[in-house]
């Protein structure tokens, strides 16, 4: 499972432990082979659950580029990850 997906999922938040891991997913972004659309689903969801700010982020997931074509994901979770 994801961790932070799990820990939104029970309404479990700190704030230091999802910047950090914000922080290397954000990195795995940019790797090849990036990261999966499920995980990038998966962190987009578990901080918005939580109200957790993406801010700092935000340059490295606007600029992701799936390995995969975003026409295999279904719409309603698309407009999910949109918020």
């Amino acid at each position: 499972g994801f961790p932070l997906f799990a820990l939104s999922r029970l309404g479990i938040y700190d704030e230091k432990v999802f910047q950090t891991a914000s922080g290397l997913l954000a990195a795995k972004l940019s790797e090849d082979p990036p990261l999966p659309t499920q995980g990038l689903r998966q962190w987009l969801l578990a901080c918005n659950s939580l109200n957790h700010s993406l801010t700092e982020f935000s340059e490295s997931i606007a600029g992701y580029k799936p390995s995969e074509s975003w026409v295999k994901e279904e719409d309603s979770r698309l407009h999910q990850m949109a918020g």
